[in-house]
């Protein structure tokens, strides 16, 4: 057994009020126990450091130099502990932590501006971390602790993963606004076809295309859904993309094509693990993210 094992809070509570008083009967008082349990105690904490914290006087007992020792140690550590005790208890039942949230840069670019401002106002002792990721890195994320709570699209249902409904958008095809008439199925097989490639999303709105023979001639893929936006905006081509994305932002809002065309709908949802750790501001922050994206809505 180590030393640290050997040695309990009580024992050093119990040798503190030895060491204040001088004498066994006041501490004992002092207490609210027995001499001789205090007595016991003594010896017990004694036997565990191997050597004599106090010997005894005809006023009652006088301290050594490794009682002294200890009485510097002991007031550090029983400090200690009480300080954790009421940071603990701030993390249970105060709005006070450290968060790492995660969502699509789609997503978060809108929406999180207003709701950080949001937790800086009302909950101002949280830290927050951002993280931007595609959905699925999110969740992955989510699961491996990584972040405390993710928002993302059409999340898969994990048994581990708590989900929390948002808004419902949609994924389809935008052009830049004009007069008149709007593109049609020959303007789309020109192309080119603008579109982030890897996104579930993408790959539906392709394959509905390729369906009904209206694969365009050329594709123009892209790193980002903003940069897709963009490219839009300016003409370059017709471009897939979530409907939130293409409302909003410094581009200005795109025309959706009319018609039969292909549309996927986006669930938006919270999640988080479903053993997360529930502590009074986790909650809250849970509660923000989630209101705030509803506002977005």
């Amino acid at each position: 057994m180590t030393l640290m094992a050997s040695l309990d809070v009580t024992g050093l509570r119990y040798f503190l009020a030895i060491a204040r008083h001088a004498n066994l009967t006041r501490a004992a008082g002092e207490l609210g126990i027995t001499q001789p349990a205090l007595t016991i105690a003594l010896r017990r904490l004694e036997e565990a450091l191997g050597t004599t914290l106090f010997v005894r006087t005809r006023e009652g007992v006088s301290i050594t130099a490794t009682g002294e020792e200890l009485v510097h140690h002991a007031t550090e550590l029983l400090a200690g502990l009480e300080r954790a005790g009421h940071a603990i208890a701030g993390l249970e039942s105060g709005e006070r932590g450290r968060f790492v949230v995660g969502c699509p840069e789609s997503l978060g670019i809108y929406f999180m501006p207003a709701v950080v401002a949001r937790v800086a106002r009302e909950l101002p002792l949280v830290e927050l971390a951002l993280v931007t990721a595609r959905s699925r890195d999110v969740e992955q994320a989510v699961l491996r602790r990584e972040l405390h709570f993710g928002i993302v699209a059409r999340p898969l249902p994990h048994p581990d993963l708590v989900l929390v409904d948002l808004f419902r958008d949609w994924t389809g095809l935008f052009e830049r606004p004009r007069r008149g008439k709007r593109a049609g199925a020959a303007s789309l097989r020109r192309g080119p076809l603008v579109y982030v490639d890897g996104l579930p999303q993408t790959q539906e709105i392709l394959s509905k295309l390729d369906e009904r023979g209206l694969v365009p001639e050329h594709r123009l893929p892209c790193g980002t859904l903003e940069l897709v936006k963009a490219m839009t905006a300016e003409g370059v081509g017709i471009g897939i993309l979530p409907s939130r994305v293409a409302a909003y932002g410094a581009a200005g809002a795109l025309a959706a094509l009319g018609g039969q065309l292909p549309r996927v709908i986006d669930p938006i949802r919270l999640i988080y693990r479903a053993d997360l750790h529930r502590t009074r501001a986790a909650m809250r922050l849970k509660d923000l993210l989630a209101d705030g994206a509803r506002r977005f809505r």
